[in-house]
């Protein structure tokens, strides 16, 4: 039988109050991914991003015959604003599968999209320019 695997619960508790202190809302994961891959970039593992931004992380074992997946969120579930009321309150529309319940007393970071419109010659082209704290 294996031994068991040892893990320093002060570098995890660490390293998940830097995770979570990273802003990354949902669609915007780029500044999790590379905290995550900056972290990582220790271990003995094989680092490589996909096309679309995600982290592969392998990690050799003895044998590739039965190989196995770990799968995680960096992006932060919550909400999206839609719409600023007349008393300076927000009307959010909700992202993920969280209860409702859960959304009191938290810290809120609102992050901006702004598009831009370039229009010249009956050609519209539309640039989000994401805006983080």
């Amino acid at each position: 039988m294996a031994s068991p695997l040892a893990i320093d619960a002060r570098a995890m508790t660490d390293f998940l109050v830097g995770l979570l202190n990273t802003p990354s809302p949902t669609g915007f994961a780029e500044p999790g991914i590379a905290y995550v891959e900056q972290a990582f970039s220790g271990f003995p593992l094989r680092l490589r991003r996909t096309p679309k931004g995600a982290l592969v992380a392998a990690w050799e074992g003895r044998s590739n015959a039965e190989p196995r997946a770990l799968t995680a969120h960096v992006d932060t579930l919550g909400a999206m604003v839609r719409e600023i009321k007349s008393n300076g309150r927000l009307k959010l529309t909700r992202i993920g599968g969280f209860a409702w319940k859960t959304m009191r007393a938290v810290v809120v970071i609102v992050v901006l999209l702004i598009a831009i419109a370039l229009c010249w010659s009956g050609w519209t082209a539309w640039i989000d320019l994401p805006s983080f704290p």
